[in-house]
């Protein structure tokens, strides 16, 4: 099956959730449409104001 997704903006557990709903396996096609780390990462600082916007 091929999926496509779009606008993760960093919400690794979300998708990794999203994931194990549809039963994503190896023989499956993710096509991902841009926008995976818009928002904040967990444990990556920005040194100017120590917020974790990384944009």
């Amino acid at each position: 099956m091929t999926y496509l997704i779009s606008d993760i903006h960093a919400e690794y557990d979300l998708f990794m959730r999203l994931l194990d709903r549809i039963k994503f396996s190896d023989s499956d096609v993710l096509i991902s449409c841009g926008d995976p780390i818009l928002t904040p990462l967990k444990g990556f600082k920005d040194s100017d104001n120590d917020s974790t916007n990384l944009s």
